[in-house]
C-alpha cells in the first residue's frame, strides 16, 4: 500500500489535477459533467471546502 504524504493547514489553498483513464475526452459530454458537479456537491455537504477555480478540459480538470 502506498503511504502518501499529505499536508494539511487550516485555510490553506491546493491546487490538484485529476485525469481520467487513458485521457479519453469524456469530460466533453454534457451529462458526465452534470454528475461530476452533482458528486463534487454531495462531497462539499458532508466535507465543507470552497472551490475558488477550476478549469474543466476535455480529458482532465485542474481545481484550486
Amino acid at each position: 500500500m502506498s503511504s502518501y504524504r499529505r499536508a494539511r493547514e487550516a485555510g490553506a489553498c491546493y491546487f490538484f489535477t485529476l485525469v481520467n483513464h487513458q485521457r479519453l475526452p469524456v469530460l466533453t459530454d454534457a451529462p458526465l459533467r452534470a454528475a461530476l458537479r452533482r458528486s463534487i456537491e454531495r462531497v462539499r455537504v458532508q466535507h465543507p471546502f470552497i472551490i475558488e477555480g477550476w478549469v474543466l478540459l476535455p480529458d482532465h480538470l485542474h481545481c484550486l
